[in-house]
């Protein structure tokens, strides 16, 4: 077995029989969720005085010992099993017409429930409640192994509470070797392949926050660390009372924007382990220290208003089958500290060439808002990546210059100038030709009769200054928007 360093067993202990240290992230996550297990079931385990090793008995968690593993799955997933949910339905007393028709629905719930229940009218609560009963453990265990939010999500569930098996269990680890045995070997010799399955890796699910995208965080300093960590994000997310999950939250967002939050589990280097119910796969991503000062920067100006939130709600439709997630990608930006240059001049480009029913280019100001809060996050990044010199003062300059462009042209009813000089800008912009973008500013300046102060910033270091580029292009929206609150516009920078 490729785990024997990992899980000792142990001849000599009065106490206990095995122990296991934290190794990589999926001993880590068993340890978790083997710890939970024990807590709530009342086993006896032991974290030693260097807190490395957790010391348990192994019938603890064999087969032999299923009745309490399903117990606590059932008392973990309440709130997503159907014969809880139906249990919970009959205990109310005046029932609505919406509570009797989801109870016949999780009657037929999923198959071990039609299986259970044939032949029982929805009405005969009695004989609904005795079934249960009589085949709870079969129940659960069916349940649970097949579920997109249980163990079907984590491994593959003909493997549930098996012992030790030749491929791992988990999913994107698990190979059919009836159908591939040679080919996952070196030099396809079946004898070099290395694999760990062991049936501890079953405690995995309990570790992970139980939703949609479920994160552990393997912070295996220590034992005591990973629980701290693990039960921090669990206490801010979860009711603990019930241990039941929600299934809707988006803990990227949780973790990595609300840091005030954040910052209890996440506060240095550390590996963040994504599980996407969509995903046959483990995501893994590293945290790093320029990362969390980024996030800690985004969560102290946007604390107030919340525009950066409002802002990563967005999908961007480019097709009927592409989605940008503005989350998801900015997230990934910040974890791998990629600037979001790309991202910003695509919108600039999407932005100013939707057009309406009259066929006219119109300008969405959704957009609009969006990409002013992605410079924002940018000037974070640079500041971080190149310890860039702009501050509020020269956004503030910025905002004010494209305020003053815009009066002047709308003045002499030069909508079009307008639309030109800017489809010239982002068209440079694009090319990531610096020169033609200065020369594009300098005829606006003088056409306009403004004075550009920003520009010595641009020619000085146009890559290190390019967000004040961005910034003054998006200032540049259309005239009706003109009349926009400029307490609105220039108070979204303040604190940066």
């Amino acid at each position: 077995m490729g785990s024997d360093w990992v899980i000792e067993i142990l001849e000599n202990n009065p106490r206990f029989n095995r122990r296991i240290c934290p190794s990589d992230w999926r001993f880590s996550a068993s340890i978790v969720g083997m710890i939970r297990f024990f807590e709530e079931e009342e086993i006896e385990f032991d974290l030693g005085d260097d807190g490395f090793y957790l010391y348990y008995n192994y019938e603890d968690i064999s087969t032999d010992n299923d009745s309490k593993y399903f117990d606590y799955v059932e008392k973990t997933y309440h709130d997503s099993l159907h014969h809880t949910v139906l249990e919970d339905l009959i205990d109310i007393q005046e029932k609505s017409d919406e509570q009797l028709k989801l109870i016949k629905d999780k009657m037929s719930g999923n198959t071990i429930m039609k299986k259970v229940l044939k032949g029982v009218n929805a009405e005969d609560e009695e004989t609904i409640l005795e079934k249960i009963s009589e085949n709870r453990e079969d129940i659960i265990r069916d349940t649970f192994k097949n579920a997109e939010f249980g163990y079907a999500k984590f491994a593959n569930s003909n493997k549930i509470r098996s012992e030790e098996g030749k491929v791992c269990r988990l999913n994107g680890y698990y190979v059919d070797t009836s159908k591939k045995n040679k080919s996952v070997g070196f030099e396809f010799d079946n004898k070099t392949r290395n694999y760990n399955d062991v049936i501890e890796f079953d405690f995995i699910p309990f570790a992970f926050t139980q939703d949609r995208e479920s994160i552990f965080i393997n912070n295996n300093i220590s034992i005591r660390h990973l629980i701290k960590s693990n039960t921090d994000i669990l206490n801010k997310n979860q009711n603990t009372e019930k241990l039941s999950h929600k299934l809707n939250k988006n803990f990227r967002s949780e973790i990595f924007y609300n840091f005030n939050e954040a910052s209890t589990f996440i506060d240095y280097d550390v590996e963040v382990i994504l599980k996407n119910q969509d995903n046959d796969f483990f995501e893994t991503v590293f945290v790093r220290k320029e990362a969390i000062e980024i996030f800690e920067s985004i969560s102290k100006i946007d604390s107030e208003k919340q525009y950066i939130q409002k802002a990563l709600k967005y999908n961007i439709k480019i097709s009927d089958d592409y989605y940008i997630n503005i989350l998801n990608y900015v997230t990934n930006s910040v974890l791998n500290l990629q600037v979001l240059d790309k991202l910003i001049v695509f919108l600039f480009r999407y932005k100013f060439n939707i057009k309406s029913n009259d066929g006219k280019k119109t300008e969405n100001s959704d957009y609009g808002f969006l990409i002013s809060q992605l410079i924002r996050i940018n000037r974070l990044i640079y500041r971080k990546l190149y310890d860039g010199g702009d501050n509020n003062m020269t956004y503030k300059s910025v905002y004010e210059t494209a305020e003053e462009v815009k009066r002047k042209l709308n003045e002499k009813n030069m909508e079009n100038k307008l639309e030109s000089y800017r489809s010239k800008l982002i068209a440079a912009l694009t090319a990531n030709d610096k020169d033609r973008f200065i020369i594009v500013l300098l005829n606006l300046s003088s056409y306009a009769q403004v004075q550009f102060d920003f520009l010595t910033l641009l020619t000085k270091d146009f890559e290190l200054y390019k967000n004040v580029a961005f910034d003054f292009v998006s200032k540049l929206n259309y005239f009706e928007d003109y009349s926009a609150s400029t307490s609105e516009n220039t108070n979204q920078n303040e604190g940066e």
